[in-house]
């Protein structure tokens, strides 16, 4: 699962189940920029440091690559992502792909 905020000047930001874990990959959560590509689709770029929580050593960076497209009622997308991970010195260790999907949070009443 994912939690991720999109803000009007361009700024990306998430969280995913996992980011913290007492066994690799640890990461922090992920920061980055998207921008609007043409027929409701936008393009976003995240990056997150891999970390040993045991040593706070960094072990690397994560880069997560979306295309996403979002429907016209604006509260749903859908897309791929593609990840990459580098290790200390920027050499890819690993990427692989999936699909996703996901729902806007709208703000409840305060009762």
């Amino acid at each position: 699962k994912v939690v991720a905020s999109y803000t009007s000047d361009g700024i990306a930001m998430g969280s995913s189940q996992g980011d913290v874990s007492l066994t690799f990959p640890t990461s922090t959560p992920q920061h980055g920029a998207w921008t609007y590509v043409g027929d409701n689709q936008y393009a976003i770029t995240l990056l997150s440091v891999g970390y040993d929580i045991a040593t706070a050593e960094s072990s690397g960076l994560v880069k997560i690559n979306l295309l996403v497209k979002v429907k016209k009622n604006g509260d749903q997308l859908s897309g791929m992502a593609k990840v990459q991970i580098f290790d200390t010195d920027g050499n890819p260790v690993d990427n692989f792909s999936f699909p996703l999907e996901g729902t806007r949070i709208k703000p409840e009443p305060f009762n």
